[in-house]
């Protein structure tokens, strides 16, 4: 996974991504591919797919996670752990997660666009 994660982060960084929104798509993705390692995976041998570009994300960054694995909801009380979907929702500027019985989707996507950057 650490290889994984340093190409990632050239990718994003190279992609025109600040370096907090870096640091963020580093983290969430890392978090959902774990996620599917952890838990889809756990009982049963499942796929993942990670997908990242610019497509679909209105001139943002896109990242795609997919699994054909089993969801399972996060329990009411996670302890010390379980908080992934939560850190999706608020470091992502926006997020879904697709469950369905062929798998699960995480899509989250961030704007690149720097503040001010439109103006004059």
């Amino acid at each position: 996974m650490r290889s994984l994660r340093r190409s990632f982060r050239r990718w994003a960084a190279a992609s025109g991504a600040d370096e907090d929104t870096v640091d963020a798509m580093v983290l969430l993705t890392d978090e959902a591919v774990t996620n599917v390692v952890e838990h889809a995976a756990r009982e049963h041998p499942c796929t993942v797919e990670l997908l990242a570009g610019a497509r679909g994300c209105s001139g943002g960054l896109a990242v795609t996670v997919q699994d054909d694995g089993r969801w399972r909801p996060p329990p009411e009380d996670p302890g010390y752990r379980g908080r992934g979907t939560t850190l999706i929702a608020r470091l992502a500027d926006r997020s879904t997660i697709t469950t369905s019985p062929h798998g699960t989707t995480v899509r989250m996507c961030w704007s690149t666009r720097r503040p001010g950057a439109d103006a004059a």
